[in-house]
């Protein structure tokens, strides 16, 4: 499993979950206003893991700083949450549960995914790294993990940020294929643990073996089972300072075990733990009635995809601009800044993109979806 763990702890790795973005979905039953603030928080911290990296003479500060990847962590337990709580009790048939998944992640990807490979044919040299050939556009587009050519050590696609999204699509494929299961909760257990104790005992370099039997799948999970727990008892509270507790301890947590574990074979069992204590604090922190109300994380949380799509070429449009504007003396303030503008810029243009993009995008394959019903 070591070549897709270079890929997971690397300099090119964008933590985030496609499927988090499902709120339209939520929405069907109630905002979860925590998982929506959980999501801002998760992006923001893919933006600073990789604005720790942009410029040279600021990356001895940060050398031994390896926070913020962890976004993707909490950010599969936020998807194995949402995808359970919006099929509870559906009647969705398994095919539709799919071609809903499919619908809400693809076309945004899709669109920036052939936006980059039409620059790199226009203009390849804009791109420093961005190469591939035929068989990588079509794997990169159908979500089947591959390497990159690149990068050939990693499994990525082309927009290497979708190789999260390839755990995605087969997270929702295994679980349209246990939708109706009585046991859902032991079927899901048992076929991901069967899949990750493989990954353990076999070793191959096969990318589709590697990406499949990734402890990551083990975050999904434990998304799924805090669905499941806060669904099945809807009085379950948690003292307010005991929500707070946990949030703070799940944070403290990923920081120790960023900067101390380094075996990332075990990455969604290391990470995946301290992230869903988080994601168990904050709903149990909205369900006590003391979550307060942020418009500006709400609106991040419904952007963190786009932002997670697009904050690799925004923050490198911004250092260009840093680099252009600022004489570069690797201060501290001089640091601080360039780190907080770099998140400011990143999100402004992920909320572009999120609000003349992906919605418009996801409003005509909608209305397409409709029309086939």
């Amino acid at each position: 499993m070591s070549n897709q763990t270079q890929s997971l702890t690397g300099d090119y790795t964008l933590p985030i979950s496609a499927a988090s973005n499902s709120q339209e979905s939520v929405k069907a039953k109630a905002t979860i206003h925590s998982i929506q603030y959980l999501r801002a928080v998760a992006a923001l911290m893919v933006v600073l893991h990789h604005a720790f990296i942009q410029i040279d003479a600021y990356k001895g500060y940060f050398h031994n700083i390896n926070f913020g990847a962890q976004g993707v962590d909490i950010f599969f337990v936020i998807s194995g949450f949402i995808i359970w709580y919006v099929t509870d009790k559906s009647n969705v048939s398994k095919t539709d549960f799919l071609i809903r998944r499919i619908v809400r992640v693809a076309p945004i990807y899709w669109f920036v995914t052939l936006a980059i490979i039409a620059l790199a044919a226009i203009a390849p040299e804009l791109f420093k790294t961005t190469k591939f050939t035929l068989s990588e556009v079509w794997q990169s587009l159908l979500f089947i993990p591959h390497y990159n050519l690149a990068f050939p050590n990693n499994i990525y696609p082309i927009l290497v940020p979708g190789w999260t999204l390839n755990y995605e699509l087969f997270f929702y494929f295994v679980f349209a294929l246990i939708l109706f299961t009585r046991q859902r909760v032991l079927a899901l257990i048992l076929s991901f643990t069967t899949l990750m104790l493989i990954g353990f005992y076999i070793d191959s370099t096969n990318p589709l073996f590697i990406t499949y039997t990734n402890t990551l799948l083990a975050e999904f999970v434990l998304g799924a089972l805090i669905a499941s727990t806060f669904l099945r008892n809807p009085d379950m509270k948690m003292q307010v300072r005991h929500s707070y507790l946990m949030i703070i301890l799940g944070f403290v947590l990923i920081v120790i075990f960023s900067s101390y574990v380094k075996h990332d074979d075990v990455r969604g069992l290391v990470f995946g733990i301290p992230s869903a204590m988080i994601v168990i604090g904050a709903l149990m922190l909205e369900r006590s009635g003391k979550m307060p109300r942020h418009r500006l994380l709400h609106l991040l949380g419904d952007a963190s995809y786009s932002i997670y799509l697009t904050h690799i070429f925004s923050l490198g449009l911004f250092r260009t601009l840093w680099s252009s504007l600022v004489h570069i003396n690797a201060g501290a303030l001089e640091i601080t800044v360039f780190m907080v503008l770099s998140l400011v810029f990143s999100s402004i243009i992920g909320i572009f993109v999120y609000q003349y993009v992906e919605k418009p995008l996801l409003v005509f394959f909608k209305k397409r979806l409709a029309k086939t019903n």
